[in-house]
C-alpha cells in the first residue's frame, strides 16, 4: 500500500499489478540488505517497507503515468513523455535530502537532551524492552535468550505464573525476576544488533 499510493491516481490498474511485483521485491530486498547484511537496526523495517517501496511507486509515475487516468496529471515515458522520469527522480532525491536533513538535525538535538534517548542500555536491550518497561514478554526466544547452562526446570519456570511477577513500581533492572536474567557470559556475546544470535 505504501508503495503504490504515490502512483494510485496516475496509472492504469493493470500497471498497478505489475508495479506491485517490483514493490514486493524492493521491500524484501531492502530488509535482506539493510538488516540482514548491513546490520542496520531498523526495528520496524520502515526504511524498506515505506522508504524503498515509496521510491519505487514514485518513480513508476515517470514511466507509466497517463493522462487517461488523470487528465490533470502527466504522461510518463511509456506514453511519450520521457522528461517525467527526470521530474520524478528529482522529486525523490529532494524528498530524501529533506528527510535526511531534518533527521540529522533532530538526532543532533536529541543527543544532548536529557528527556530523549536514542538507545537504551545494552543490558535492557538484551533482556528485552517488554520485560523492563511492561513486565511482560512478547517474543520469548527474542527477548529471553536461553542460557545453555540452565537446566530444564529453570527454563520452563519462565512460563509459570510467577514469570510476570515483576515490580511494577520501579524501572530498575535490579528488581526484575532473577529468572529473566541471562548469564554474564551471554551478556558479553549477545547483542540485539546481531540478529544471527537470536532464533525466532
Amino acid at each position: 500500500m505504501a508503495g503504490i499510493t504515490p502512483a494510485s491516481g496516475y496509472i492504469e490498474s493493470y500497471w498497478a499489478a505489475i508495479v506491485a511485483i517490483f514493490i514486493v521485491l524492493g521491500a524484501y530486498g531492502g530488509v535482506w540488505l539493510l538488516k540482514g547484511k548491513l546490520k542496520i537496526d531498523d526495528a520496524l523495517d520502515v526504511s524498506s517497507v515505506h522508504g524503498i517501496t515509496g521510491i519505487i511507486g514514485s518513480l513508476s509515475i515517470g514511466f507509466i503515468a497517463t493522462s487517461k487516468v488523470n487528465p490533470n496529471g502527466p504522461d510518463g515515458w511509456f506514453y511519450g513523455n520521457f522528461s517525467q522520469v527526470y521530474i520524478q527522480a528529482g522529486g525523490v532525491a529532494l524528498a530524501i535530502a529533506w528527510s535526511a536533513f531534518w533527521t540529522l538535525i533532530l538526532l543532533y538535538l536529541f543527543r544532548f537532551s536529557k528527556f530523549f534517548k536514542l538507545k537504551v542500555e545494552e543490558e535492557i536491550e538484551i533482556l528485552g524492552l517488554d520485560h523492563y518497561y511492561h513486565g511482560d514478554c512478547a517474543y520469548h526466544s527474542l527477548e529471553s535468550p536461553e542460557d545453555p547452562e540452565l537446566d530444564a526446570g529453570e527454563e520452563t519456570s519462565l512460563m509459570d505464573p510467577h514469570y510476570n511477577s515483576i515490580n511494577q513500581e520501579t524501572n530498575s533492572a535490579a528488581n526484575l525476576d532473577y529468572r529473566l536474567r541471562v548469564s554474564a557470559d551471554m551478556r558479553k556475546t549477545l547483542s540485539a544488533r546481531n540478529t544471527d544470535t537470536f532464533h525466532v
